[in-house]
Protein backbone atom coordinates (compact mmCIF):
# COMPACT_ATOMS: atom_id res chain seq x y z
CA UNK A 1 0.00 0.00 0.00
CA UNK A 2 1.19 3.66 -0.88
CA UNK A 3 1.20 5.49 1.95
CA UNK A 4 0.90 8.69 -0.02
CA UNK A 5 -3.00 7.59 -1.65
CA UNK A 6 -3.98 7.37 1.84
CA UNK A 7 -5.96 10.74 3.06
CA UNK A 8 -3.62 12.31 5.74
CA UNK A 9 -6.13 11.81 8.59
CA UNK A 10 -6.34 8.00 8.18
CA UNK A 11 -2.05 7.73 7.47
CA UNK A 12 -1.54 6.54 11.41
CA UNK A 13 -3.97 3.98 11.63
CA UNK A 14 -3.67 2.64 8.49
CA UNK A 15 -0.27 2.05 9.36
CA UNK A 16 -1.16 -0.16 12.40
CA UNK A 17 -2.35 -2.64 10.02
CA UNK A 18 -0.35 -6.16 9.20
CA UNK A 19 2.39 -6.34 6.79
CA UNK A 20 0.28 -8.11 4.32
CA UNK A 21 -2.80 -6.01 3.11
CA UNK A 22 -5.81 -7.43 3.12
CA UNK A 23 -6.17 -5.97 -1.01
CA UNK A 24 -4.06 -8.82 -1.96
CA UNK A 25 -5.94 -11.87 -3.02
CA UNK A 26 -4.52 -14.51 -0.66
CA UNK A 27 -4.94 -13.08 2.08
CA UNK A 28 -8.66 -12.78 1.74
CA UNK A 29 -8.91 -16.17 0.77
CA UNK A 30 -7.04 -17.29 4.04
CA UNK A 31 -9.15 -15.24 6.08
CA UNK A 32 -12.61 -16.06 4.55
CA UNK A 33 -11.41 -19.76 4.58
CA UNK A 34 -10.88 -19.55 8.66
CA UNK A 35 -14.27 -18.24 9.27
CA UNK A 36 -15.77 -21.01 7.45
CA UNK A 37 -14.08 -23.66 9.73
CA UNK A 38 -15.43 -22.56 12.92
CA UNK A 39 -17.63 -24.76 15.57
CA UNK A 40 -21.40 -23.64 14.76
CA UNK A 41 -24.07 -23.04 17.56
CA UNK A 42 -27.71 -23.60 16.49
CA UNK A 43 -29.52 -21.26 13.89
CA UNK A 44 -31.99 -20.83 11.13
CA UNK A 45 -30.38 -20.32 7.43
CA UNK A 46 -32.13 -18.81 4.55
CA UNK A 47 -31.42 -17.20 1.08
CA UNK A 48 -33.23 -14.29 0.20
CA UNK A 49 -32.01 -13.23 -3.68
CA UNK A 50 -28.73 -14.46 -2.95
CA UNK A 51 -27.80 -13.24 0.30
CA UNK A 52 -27.42 -16.01 2.98
CA UNK A 53 -29.23 -14.88 6.35
CA UNK A 54 -28.58 -16.64 9.55
CA UNK A 55 -31.67 -16.05 12.47
CA UNK A 56 -30.83 -16.55 15.97
CA UNK A 57 -33.96 -17.30 18.29
CA UNK A 58 -34.31 -17.29 22.40
CA UNK A 59 -36.06 -19.91 23.27
CA UNK A 60 -39.87 -18.54 23.90
CA UNK A 61 -40.99 -15.81 22.13
CA UNK A 62 -42.42 -12.52 23.74
CA UNK A 63 -45.11 -11.01 21.85
CA UNK A 64 -43.21 -7.35 22.03
CA UNK A 65 -39.47 -8.77 21.86
CA UNK A 66 -37.16 -6.91 19.94
CA UNK A 67 -34.44 -7.89 17.31
CA UNK A 68 -31.16 -7.13 16.24
CA UNK A 69 -29.81 -7.02 12.62
CA UNK A 70 -26.35 -7.81 12.98
CA UNK A 71 -23.37 -7.05 10.29
CA UNK A 72 -20.28 -9.11 11.32
CA UNK A 73 -17.07 -7.24 10.55
CA UNK A 74 -14.36 -8.01 7.62
CA UNK A 75 -14.26 -4.28 6.24
CA UNK A 76 -15.91 -5.53 3.30
CA UNK A 77 -12.80 -7.54 2.21
CA UNK A 78 -13.29 -10.97 4.61
CA UNK A 79 -15.53 -12.14 7.41
CA UNK A 80 -18.33 -14.59 7.85
CA UNK A 81 -21.54 -14.52 9.53
CA UNK A 82 -20.33 -17.54 11.13
CA UNK A 83 -17.33 -15.65 12.61
CA UNK A 84 -20.25 -14.36 15.40
CA UNK A 85 -22.89 -17.17 15.66
CA UNK A 86 -21.60 -17.72 19.05
CA UNK A 87 -22.26 -14.01 19.82
CA UNK A 88 -26.01 -14.32 18.06
CA UNK A 89 -27.01 -17.39 19.68
CA UNK A 90 -26.02 -15.71 23.18
CA UNK A 91 -27.44 -12.76 22.86
CA UNK A 92 -30.34 -13.82 21.68
CA UNK A 93 -30.92 -16.16 24.89
CA UNK A 94 -29.78 -14.07 27.14
CA UNK A 95 -32.04 -11.21 26.06
CA UNK A 96 -34.42 -12.91 25.02
CA UNK A 97 -34.38 -11.55 21.17
CA UNK A 98 -34.16 -12.42 17.80
CA UNK A 99 -30.88 -11.56 15.80
CA UNK A 100 -30.86 -11.69 12.21
CA UNK A 101 -27.48 -12.06 10.67
CA UNK A 102 -26.21 -11.37 7.44
CA UNK A 103 -23.62 -12.30 4.83
CA UNK A 104 -22.51 -9.64 2.00
CA UNK A 105 -20.60 -9.87 -0.86
CA UNK A 106 -16.99 -9.01 -0.65
CA UNK A 107 -14.62 -6.28 -2.41
CA UNK A 108 -12.61 -5.92 -4.58
CA UNK A 109 -14.67 -8.81 -6.59
CA UNK A 110 -18.02 -7.51 -5.92
CA UNK A 111 -17.41 -3.32 -5.71
CA UNK A 112 -19.45 -0.96 -3.69
CA UNK A 113 -22.15 -0.82 -3.42
CA UNK A 114 -23.14 -4.79 -3.36
CA UNK A 115 -22.19 -5.61 0.51
CA UNK A 116 -24.44 -2.61 0.97
CA UNK A 117 -27.03 -3.90 -1.27
CA UNK A 118 -27.10 -7.56 0.38
CA UNK A 119 -27.54 -5.94 3.66
CA UNK A 120 -30.54 -3.87 2.39
CA UNK A 121 -31.81 -6.88 1.08
CA UNK A 122 -32.01 -8.89 4.43
CA UNK A 123 -32.75 -5.63 6.14
CA UNK A 124 -36.10 -5.48 4.09
CA UNK A 125 -36.76 -9.29 4.49
CA UNK A 126 -36.38 -8.99 8.12
CA UNK A 127 -38.97 -6.06 8.02
CA UNK A 128 -40.71 -7.95 6.00
CA UNK A 129 -41.55 -10.95 7.66
CA UNK A 130 -41.78 -9.33 11.28
CA UNK A 131 -44.94 -11.48 12.40
CA UNK A 132 -43.37 -14.57 11.00
CA UNK A 133 -40.08 -14.00 12.95
CA UNK A 134 -42.58 -12.66 15.94
CA UNK A 135 -40.76 -9.56 16.73
CA UNK A 136 -41.82 -5.72 16.91
CA UNK A 137 -40.24 -4.24 14.40
CA UNK A 138 -40.47 -0.87 15.74
CA UNK A 139 -38.01 -2.17 18.36
CA UNK A 140 -34.68 -2.81 16.01
CA UNK A 141 -31.27 -2.40 17.00
CA UNK A 142 -28.34 -2.46 14.53
CA UNK A 143 -25.09 -3.58 15.63
CA UNK A 144 -21.91 -4.85 14.27
CA UNK A 145 -18.18 -5.83 15.10
CA UNK A 146 -14.83 -4.36 13.64
CA UNK A 147 -11.41 -5.39 15.22
CA UNK A 148 -9.86 -1.72 13.92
Amino acid sequence: MDIENVDPALRQATQRFPGRPPSQAWMRAVARLATRVMPVPRFDDVTITGVRVRIYQADGRAADRGALFWIHGGGLLYGDARQDEALCAETARELGILVVSANYRFAPEHPFPAALDDLRTAWGWMLDNASRLSFNPSRIAVGGESRE
